[in-house]
């Protein structure tokens, strides 16, 4: 896979933002006031892996156990052995 700045799409978009990619972000009191910077903690939680679905993982479980266990005895008395 090409790297994204080097394709077409990539340099349209470094083109069309090249006035601002290499300015720092503002750092005054009044963006400081409107734009507070989250704590490492909860930013960390935004990352931290869910389950977006519940009981899913325990569904599949019990389905692939279902799929994997050996099948019922017939009642086929010559393949149980039990001949009358």
């Amino acid at each position: 896979m090409q790297d994204y700045k080097h394709t077409p799409a990539g340099q349209a978009v470094a083109r069309k933002y090249a006035d601002i990619l290499t300015q720092e972000r503002p750092d005054t009191p009044e963006s400081r006031r409107k734009h507070p910077r989250m704590p490492l903690e909860n930013r960390a939680k935004i990352f931290s892996p869910f389950a977006a679905l519940r009981g899913y993982d325990d569904t599949l479980a019990e389905v692939r156990a279902e799929q994997t266990a050996p099948p019922p005895p017939d009642d086929d008395p010559y393949l149980t052995g039990e001949m009358p």
